[in-house]
């Protein structure tokens, strides 16, 4: 007998209008309102209510015999509302009159699909939408006719093609060596494969122009996978997270936008698929890892991001960026060990900019850069060794923030136009020396002011906080302070190198009008 499954119909009705908002993205890869509209406007035919749930027909949604398909057959059940387990104990055999075993009259289910690979000859040909599948490795591909999805959780070498998938709400791939298909795809809310061999193709994907978010990681294989094929129609991403790939033979060929956060961890040649990208609204995160080549060369089309954070953990080096105007919040550059950067010569807008090394410090570039509403940090982490050729920021005049700087005695051209510096104002040389032009045009510091340095700053005029003048090395070279007596204002005490001259002191004294700090020895 058939009956209506009033809880069946409005379990459908409810999981049809649960597609038409866009989902949350996994974990921080959160879509923004332009890539999440997209669900909205993409017109899907949408299934037909059903009408009679399969479980009133078998009284379970745990299949374990061939006669429970074929009570679905004969009933023309067309739903089941809660979850479905294909769990039959011994592998179905199939016939001359049934090769494969379809469930075809059944067009919805609003729970769960369970499929394992004891089940390889049971088909849900007839399958329109279904808020979850669960698939473990399979030789049946079994989801032809299926438009829309909540979840698919897919584990296996190599991924079923889905070819009538239009929406879906989170697709997770584990394990797979080849994710082929989805030409239909058009909405997708999270997209994550993960868990790779030794590589990984992607084709395909003909109709997916944006996702809120997309993760390729290979966190947890043995080696670090290469990944090739493409997103060969994506325009715009929310967000974007690769692990432990390499992606020198990935495409992105259309990609023009990252409206969220890009990261790289332990990725080889992390800027070779992003050919066409020109604007990244969060940050780029870059982290190349203990056991690859440290590089990384910037898009030729970028021209804005948000932010640039690069980590090196062994000799590394940037460059490109050729293109690239405009850093809304900060540039960081870090390495443990040597550093080269260049490039950034169309840089024209930057808040902040750090670039640390922990052995050679190589930087050329930033030309363009005038001035910096941020801080500035230029310097080698260690005391004892070369910081080498600087030779950048010809053209930077005004650092609103603070100022720290570590270089050594071939540091060539140092900030020739420098003026003013609205922070605090740092400076140490490597070789502890001094030297006679440093800083030559520079006239006003707003904070505090420490220096090794005792030759320079013969433009100074006015420094807000302490003036500390350290490691003058009077008895070992005969130095004296050479600068400093332009200086007509300071705002707290003066520090110098206990081995000082007095009469030394006594010049940068008689300058200052209204000093009630104190004069100390250091």
């Amino acid at each position: 007998m058939r009956r209506l499954s009033l809880s069946a119909a409005l379990a459908f009705v409810a999981c049809g209008s649960a597609l038409d908002v866009a989902p949350d993205s996994v974990d921080s890869l959160q879509g923004t309102a332009a890539v999440q509209s997209l669900h909205q406007a993409i017109e899907v035919v949408p299934v037909p209510l059903t009408t009679l749930d399969c479980a009133a027909v078998l009284g379970t949604t745990v299949l374990r015999e061939i006669s429970q398909l074929e009570a679905i057959d004969a009933s023309g059940c067309d739903s089941f509302s809660g979850d479905v387990q294909v769990a039959f104990t011994v592998p179905l055999v199939p016939s001359a009159q049934r090769p494969l075993f379809d469930v075809i009259n059944v067009k919805s289910v609003g729970g769960k699909i369970t499929q394992t690979f004891t089940t390889q000859t049971v088909k849900f040909a007839g399958l329109e939408y279904a808020a979850r599948i669960d698939m473990k490795p399979t030789d049946i591909c079994a989801y032809n006719a299926l438009q829309r999805a909540g979840t698919l959780q897919l584990e296996m070498k190599q991924t079923c093609l889905f070819p009538a998938l239009q929406q879906a709400d989170d697709i997770q791939i584990k394990g797979a060596e080849s994710v082929s298909g989805f030409n239909s795809l058009r909405t997708v809310g999270s997209f994550a494969i993960y868990g790779l061999g030794s590589a990984l193709s992607i084709t395909g994907f003909r109709a997916l122009e944006q996702a809120p978010g997309i993760v390729i990681s290979g966190e947890h294989s043995f080696l670090d996978p290469k990944v090739t094929g493409s997103l060969a129609a994506l325009t715009t991403v929310g967000g974007m997270t690769f692990t432990r790939v390499d992606v020198s033979g990935f495409k992105l060929p259309k990609l023009t936008s990252v409206t969220g956060a890009l990261t790289m961890s332990g990725c080889a040649s992390p800027g070779s698929p992003f050919t066409a990208l020109s604007s990244i609204l969060g940050a780029w995160t870059v982290s190349p890892g203990k056991y690859i080549r440290n590089e990384l060369t910037g898009p030729a089309a970028l021209t804005s991001l948000h932010s640039l954070n690069v980590k090196f953990e062994l000799p590394g080096r940037i460059s490109g960026f050729s293109k690239l105007q405009t850093v809304t919040s900060s540039l960081s550059i870090v390495g443990a060990d040597r550093v080269q950067v260049s490039g950034f010569d169309a840089l024209t807008t930057a808040s902040s900019i750090r670039l640390t090394a922990g052995w050679d410090l190589f930087v050329d570039g930033f030309g363009r850069l005038k001035s910096m509403d941020g801080s500035l940090m230029v310097r080698a982490q260690r005391t004892n060794i070369y910081a080498g050729e600087f030779q950048a920021f010809r053209a930077l005049a005004e650092v609103k923030g603070s100022f720290d700087a570590v270089l050594d005695e071939h540091s060539n051209d140092i900030f020739p136009v420098l003026k003013t510096v609205g922070g605090s104002f740092s400076y140490r040389e490597l070789d502890r020396l001094g030297r006679s032009e440093v800083f030559g045009k520079l006239v006003t510091v707003g904070g505090a002011l420490t220096t090794q340095n005792c030759d320079g700053f013969k433009t100074l005029k006015s420094v807000g906080g302490t003036l500390k003048i350290i490691e003058v090395l009077a008895s070992i070279r005969g130095r004296r302070i050479d600068g400093f007596r332009k200086v007509t204002q300071v705002g707290g005490d003066l520090i110098f190198d206990k081995r000082t001259e007095p009469r030394d002191m006594q010049a940068i004294l008689d300058n200052l009008a209204g000093f009630t700090g104190t004069v100390r020895l250091e």
